[in-house]
Order: C-alpha cells, then sequence, then structure tokens
C-alpha cells in the first residue's frame, strides 16, 4: 500500500511516465552497461517491504528517477515488472 501511481502527485506521475518512456527505448544491454546512478538499474537483495508471491523467486532491481525516486520491479525476458514506485526511497536501503 502506498507503492502505486495513483499515490503519487502530478509530479511524480509525470516522472514516472517519462522514466519509462526512456527506460523502455533502450535494450537490456544498454541498461546493464549504464551506471546506475544514470538510466541503469542495481540489484536489490534485502527490502523492507512485503514481496508479492510472484517476484518471491526473482532478482529485484531498482532504476533510479530521482534523488531517492525508485521504480523497484524485477525482469521477466525483455519486460520489467515494476512492482514499487518509490518517490521516498522506503522500499530497500539506499
Amino acid at each position: 500500500k502506498g507503492f502505486c501511481v495513483k499515490n503519487c502527485d502530478k509530479d511524480e506521475q509525470a516522472t514516472v511516465a517519462l522514466a519509462l518512456r526512456d527506460i523502455s527505448a533502450l535494450t537490456w544491454g544498454t541498461l546493464k552497461q549504464a551506471p546506475r546512478k544514470g538510466i541503469g538499474y542495481e540489484n536489490i537483495y534485502a527490502i523492507r517491504k512485503s514481496i508479492p508471491a510472484i517476484a518471491v523467486s526473482r532478482q529485484l532491481i531498482a532504476f533510479r528517477v530521482g534523488e531517492l525516486f525508485r521504480l523497484v520491479g524485477f525482469r521477466e525476458r525483455q519486460t520489467f515488472f515494476v512492482l514499487w514506485i518509490d518517490p521516498k526511497g522506503q522500499v530497500y536501503k539506499h
């Protein structure tokens, strides 16, 4: 609860939309090589929230879209599934 786009203000919603547009324009190979403080991502190993059943056995990753703002989810083949939209950096320890 609380990590849905519906709970974001208009600026945060715009940030999510722009980040997803930018991420979707690149290949996973490019994203993997990109710096994690740029358009790249980082693997997440410790999470502060309950992991949904669909993601229990998956490697969680986070895209940085702002100072603390992260999109956290998992990759399956060529698709990134967003589990948490986290504007305040609360889902995992930075």
